[in-house]
């Protein structure tokens, strides 16, 4: 047998514990006594009583508290995130947001929550049956040609053919072009006696004399018959001083010298302004190739000067 202390209470809870009603029971039950039907018959018509009177108190959900607003009892609103309930029915008038409002709201809840992780994958189900098969797609584009293939073995060569008969004879063909000259051979060596003709021809000479004056490079011009024609270069060089002067005109002619040797002559010079009547008389010999010459001159004045030169033209 249970024993109950006092009324029974019966409290109904929505979210947080709020009290939605209280039912008290008429018969406590001693423990060792005996309880009849009666009593607890009483006890259960009253618990079914308090219970079909809350459906008489069904909650209002309503949406954001906004200030001035009326709000019926049991009406639940949500503010800063958190859920409140009206205690009872409050006016139009009030602007106390239900935080503050303890008299009239509780709190019931606190909104969402963050969400939480992920749980685990579940694991994977078993294969569901095999579809029918869809139509065929339409057929794709060509695909680019292939790369060709290696050449295949040579055939085994056939039969020499019977030799035909001989055609007519063609036409002569075009003349080709005429072919490049050929290089230019060797320059013969004379080994007989100079000749006048040997130095025909331009020259150009280098003088030296005595007193380390020097003339510029003469280019003379030997016309195989005897005579010489030229200019000198404008400069003479005076113990080391150089003198500029313009370029004299230079003639003269030239003779075979055959006391001084087979290839020997005797060249006679005249310059023209400014060393207007110096002369040259030059004991020139030339090489075997005609190529080059060498010699002493003795000039009017009575000094000497060496001379060197080579063929230009």
């Amino acid at each position: 047998m249970i024993r109950l202390k006092g009324s029974l209470a019966v409290a109904l809870l929505l979210f947080t514990g709020v009290a939605l009603g209280q039912v008290s029971v008429p018969v406590t039950f001693t423990s060792g006594s005996p309880a009849n039907a009666a009593d607890v018959n009483s006890n259960f018509t009253a618990i079914a009583n308090g219970i079909n009177s809350l459906q008489s108190k069904a909650l209002t959900f309503g949406q954001a508290w906004a200030a001035g607003t009326a709000y019926a009892a049991n009406t639940v609103v949500t503010s800063g995130g958190t859920s409140y309930i009206s205690l009872a029915a409050i006016s139009s008038g009030t602007t106390t947001p239900p935080a503050s409002d303890t008299a009239n709201w509780v709190a019931i809840g606190s909104g969402v929550g963050t969400v939480g992780p992920a749980g685990p994958a579940g694991p994977a189900g078993p294969a569901g049956p095999a579809g029918a098969t869809g139509p065929a797609g339409p057929a794709g584009p060509a695909g680019p040609a292939g790369a060709t293939g290696p050449a295949g073995p040579v055939g085994a060569t056939g039969a020499v053919g019977a030799t035909g008969a001989t055609g007519p004879q063609g036409p002569p063909g075009p003349t080709g072009p005429q072919g490049p000259t050929g290089a230019t051979g060797p320059s013969a060596i004379n080994t007989g006696p100079a000749t006048l003709s040997d130095l025909s021809g331009n020259w150009t000479v280098f003088t030296l004399d005595q007193l380390s004056r020097q003339l510029g490079d003469c280019v003379l011009t030997f016309d195989g018959a005897g005579n010489v024609s030229g200019a000198c270069a404008s400069y003479l060089s005076v113990a080391g001083s150089l003198i500029l002067q313009a370029a004299p005109s230079v003639t003269g002619t030239y003779a075979l010298n055959p006391g001084a040797g087979p290839t020997a002559y005797s060249v006679g010079l005249v310059f023209g302004s400014p060393w207007l009547g110096t002369t040259w008389l030059i004991n020139w010999t030339i090489d075997r190739t005609r190529s080059s010459v060498t010699g002493l001159q003795q000039s009017n004045g009575g000094g000497f000067s060496t001379i060197s030169g080579v063929r230009t033209q």
